[in-house]
């Protein structure tokens, strides 16, 4: 029935929102669910764990709108200056941009 994969779409959708590095793509009640998923995302396995037969789709790519942040360490004058690989200086500031992310991407049958 149309409304038990809309119940279990629901709820798997809440894992996805909670574990905040998957997403469910698909629309709530389609036989068919897609996910995309962070390479570091433990989500799949979760999903595997519930007996969710995953089939992997081909990749993708999201804009996330934190997925870039820049540190910046006070100089002696006391302007902002960019933390680079090495630096001693503490971080005083942190900005977060927008970009682009590849993602794993699957589906399995509800």
């Amino acid at each position: 029935m149309i409304a038990d994969r809309k119940d279990k779409f629901e709820a798997i959708n809440k894992l996805a929102i909670e574990a905040s590095d998957a997403w469910l793509t698909s629309i709530p009640g389609d036989f068919e669910v897609r996910v995309e998923a962070l390479p570091s995302s433990t989500f799949p396995q979760r999903l595997r764990d519930l007996d969710c037969d995953l089939r992997p789709e081909p990749g993708g790519e999201r804009i996330l709108p934190c997925a870039i942040t820049e540190r910046f360490g006070r100089a002696a004058d006391g302007t902002l200056v960019p933390i680079t690989a090495g630096s001693t200086l503490p971080v005083v500031h942190r900005v977060a941009h927008a970009g682009i992310v590849g993602v794993q991407r699957y589906s399995f049958l509800l």
